[in-house]
């Protein structure tokens, strides 16, 4: 079967049900029709940096790991489900950096294997022309003209604030297909003014234009938490409250047009609307915090196809006052002053603990069981709190485990994690969730296809199980296959998937099963681990961030990844 590109393994998990049914039919039409075949001999994909792309095999007989030659493409994770025509599984890979990889995918009884050659092209961020553009000091943006046309390599500029870094011409890909090619302007700000961009058609017959404006870098001064979310952003907060947002979410929807954010922000910038901050949550669909009054925002990763992402925040309905909020992929959760749990968002999976399923809640329901809870985390299709008294209660999804009571069956009320541990925190990941102690040890549990858990193996755990090493932990966060944590010393650990270089070990190691430490010597007060990259605010104030860097989401001005923390930019 060829792999298919472009569809994300969150719609294939979920459509797998409505599939069948449609498949059902098809098999009542065509009863004869031969069970899919199994690929056979080299197959050559084509995608720019940030693309995704699902390989889908059958019979399920293949290993869940691939083997990849080079760190061009990242692998993702691995599904199977099953129709009429037999069972099918789905590896999901996502395009890291220009350059060549080979996938190599192998049968379980080492008989059989698939390659596929994944060609990467550079990603083309695309600013419309005839628009006005606005940046910050120090920030990179690549203008890309419409249509295929050929214009002159040197715009002219109307003032020193923006200067030309160069031009390139690179192939325009959408997950159809090659679409020919297209030009890339580079330019950077570099003092604040506006500048008027004009690129000429190379016959001189005709003009387009864009006006950039620069605004003074922002003063953001020291920083007080930060949060890495999943969909390649960040948001932090200052110790004087002030939100600020970085990088930007490639688009999923438009498949036609081609995927891919439009505009994205490598450095700091500030949030409308003037909210005073306590705390900030990164999450999938949305970032949440909650103001010294203890309001809840929540704000969107909304992206405006000429100006870029925007975040705006919206009080979150329902007039109840909040002391802690917790963003999900595309569900959050509060704690209100008095210890009562609200959620709110997409339930298919019984997340928001009211004992219904499948629904989706704009204003917060409280979680049912009447517990007084002094913490509250979000995963992806589950939620954890921990009562006042230290016992760790999870619901929601729990096909890994990850609500951790010795089984797999999901719950839309809150279940106990068995084991009798009393914690004082709590971090919820993709497909784990894990629990410190009061001495510091810590605890994890659910799914561990990269070593989540921490407890040197790869084996998902329905229980809680000690992280080796035996760390002193002060802090814990944990994401999609990582979790890191900060001693006691501040010293900054991570373990589990490192494909992008989320863990900040300096390596390109893929997988490290046990707590190994971020490089660099820094001390920190927190660390935030996001889907492919990680960030941390040091004991001074100071922002780092490690890993992916395809959207600015390090926030240093690039879009360069980075195997070890590196400071992001701002006075």
């Amino acid at each position: 079967m060829h792999p298919f590109i472009g569809t994300s393994w969150r719609m294939a998990r979920h459509n797998a049900k409505g599939l069948l049914s449609a498949l059902l039919l098809l098999a009542a039409a065509c009863a004869d029709q031969p069970a899919a075949p199994r690929p056979d001999g080299p197959a050559t994909l084509s995608l720019s940096v940030a693309e995704r792309a699902d390989i889908q095999l059958t019979p399920a007989s293949y290993d869940s790991v691939p083997v990849l030659s080079s760190s061009a493409v990242a692998f993702r994770g691995m599904d199977s489900f099953q129709n009429v025509f037999g069972t099918f599984e789905v590896f999901h890979f996502v395009a890291m950096a220009p350059g060549q990889t080979v996938v190599l995918i192998r049968s379980t009884d080492g008989t059989h294997a698939v390659r596929y050659t994944i060609n990467v092209h550079r990603a083309v961020t695309v600013l419309q022309v005839l628009k006005t553009l606005p940046l910050s000091v120090g920030q990179r943006a690549d203008l890309t003209t419409e249509g295929q046309f050929e214009y002159d390599s040197l715009p002219i500029l109307s003032s020193s604030a923006v200067a030309f870094l160069g031009m390139d011409r690179v192939g325009g890909y959408t997950p159809e297909g090659p679409s020919g090619q297209v030009q890339v302007y580079h330019l950077v700000a570099m003092a604040t003014g506006q500048t008027v961009v004009t690129l000429r058609y190379i016959d001189g017959a005709a003009t387009l234009q864009d006006t950039i404006s620069v605004q003074a870098a922002a003063p953001h001064g020291t920083f007080a938490q930060i949060s890495a979310g999943f969909f390649l952003t960040t948001c932090a907060v200052t110790t004087r409250g002030a939100g600020y947002c970085w990088g930007g979410e490639r688009a999923y929807a438009n498949d036609s047009t081609g995927d891919g954010a439009t505009f994205f922000y490598d450095t700091p910038v500030p949030m409308t609307g003037g909210l005073t901050l306590a705390a900030i949550s990164g999450g999938g669909d949305q970032t949440c915090g909650v103001t010294v009054t203890g309001a809840a925002y929540c704000w969107p990763i909304d992206i405006n196809p000429n100006v870029g992402p925007s975040w705006v925040p919206s009080a979150v309905p329902g007039g109840l006052t909040f002391k802690t909020v917790s963003a999900g992929i595309y569900h959050a959760c509060g704690l209100t002053t008095d210890g009562a749990a609200y959620c709110w968002g997409n339930n298919g999976a019984g997340q928001l603990g009211n004992g219904a399923v499948g629904s989706f809640d704009s204003v917060p329901v409280a979680v049912s069981g009447g517990l007084t809870f002094a913490a509250v985390g979000a995963g992806y299709e589950f939620t954890c709190g921990l009562t006042t008294s230290g016992a760790a209660y999870c619901w929601g999804d729990n096909d890994y485990g990850e609500l951790g009571n010795g089984t797999t069956t999901f719950s839309s009320t809150p279940v106990v994690v068995t084991g009798g541990l009393s914690f004082v925190a709590l971090a919820t990941g993709y497909f784990h969730a894990c629990g410190l102690t009061a001495g510091g040890a810590a605890y994890c549990w659910g799914g561990s296809l990269y070593g989540e858990l921490g407890n040197g193996t790869t084996t998902r755990s329905l229980t809680p199980v000690a992280v080796s090493g035996g760390v002193a932990f002060a802090t814990l966060s944990a994401s999609y296959g990582t979790t890191c944590g900060v001693t006691t010393s501040g010293a900054a650990y991570c373990w589990g998937w490192n494909g992008s270089g989320q863990l900040g070990t300096g390596t390109s190691t893929l997988i490290y099963p046990t707590p190994v430490p971020v490089s660099g010597g820094l001390t920190f007060a927190t660390v935030s681990a996001g889907n492919l990259h990680t960030c941390g605010v040091t004991t001074q104030g100071a922002a780092y961030c490690w890993g992916d860097n395809s959207e600015g989401e390090l926030g240093d001005g690039s879009t360069t990844i980075q195997l070890a923390p590196v400071p992001v930019f701002g006075p």
